[in-house]
């Protein structure tokens, strides 16, 4: 039997081995529904329309569910980090274009930075992903460490006083797409501020302010453009990834513990 031009409601066998390879292990490892899910969410997204063959979908599917899949193990179903069938379904509703090769090869890679952050585990990484629009696997590696390692020196102080780690923050609550702000330019925004205040704590508002306010806004509050921002506060070289870890912390420490030696626990924040 042939394979068809397009899946209808389930998984046909076809010609192509690596088509039905994808068929065969998507049936033994998963639900006996997924199947037609998956066939009804290649005809929803009209990918056929968008030059993308049954074959490619197929394989892709297959990678997709096989690689979430195995950050399940060892958490319960009932756990809210567990992730199912249909977050990853509804993954791909929302972001198609991880079923490219282009971005599928940047997922693990990326989803590895965010396990190995300070304050971060494969439960909260898993929560990410099944609330993530698409921005944790496009971004570059490079620029995904940069943005992150930096961070992750970082904490946010809300307005009830409880204190998280800017990484986990800018992620879940701040939204992903913020990735995309340059690192340069937050970076000069922040240590700014922590120069200020002597501290790597910044209020949530102020945190926000840095990340959603133009060079304009920014400017007439702290009385600096950001080009002399990042004449002062120049982002280290991220090439090396050890290297530009230990340049942030130390640049990082500077500002906390002050040349005189004292340190300030209050936040002398404007």
């Amino acid at each position: 039997m042939r394979k068809p031009r397009h899946i209808n409601e389930k998984l046909d066998l076809g010609v192509d081995p690596e088509y039905d390879d994808a068929v065969g292990e998507l049936t033994r490892n998963f639900s006996l529904e997924l199947g037609k899910k998956i066939g009804n969410l290649f005809m929803e997204l009209h990918l056929q329309d968008q030059n993308m063959n049954v074959d490619t979908y197929m394989k892709s599917m297959r990678d997709i569910f096989i690689l979430l899949n195995k950050r399940n193990k060892g958490i319960s179903p009932k756990n809210d980090a567990f992730i199912s069938e249909q977050d990853i379904l509804e993954l791909v509703r929302r972001y198609p274009r991880i079923l490219s090769q282009s971005v599928l090869q940047k997922v693990k890679p990326n989803l590895d930075i965010l396990d190995n952050l300070s304050c971060m585990d494969i439960q909260k990484v898993n929560q990410l992903i099944k609330q993530s629009k698409g921005y944790i696997f496009s971004i570059g590696e490079r620029k995904l460490k940069e943005t992150c390692i930096f961070l992750d020196n970082i904490f946010v102080l809300d307005e009830l006083g409880r204190k998280r780690n800017a990484v986990e923050y800018m992620l879940s609550d701040l939204g992903e797409k913020n990735l995309q702000v340059s690192t340069k330019k937050i970076y000069a925004r922040l240590m700014h501020i922590c120069t200020i205040n002597q501290t790597n704590v910044i209020l949530k508002k102020l945190f926000d302010f840095c990340y959603k306010r133009n060079e304009e806004e920014y400017k007439e509050k702290y009385h600096m453009s950001q080009e002399q921002l990042e004449n002062q506060y120049v982002l280290p070289d991220a090439e090396n990834i050890e290297t530009y870890k230990k340049s942030i912390e130390e640049s990082i420490s500077k500002i906390i513990h002050p040349e005189h030696g004292e340190t300030t626990d209050e936040l002398r924040l404007k």
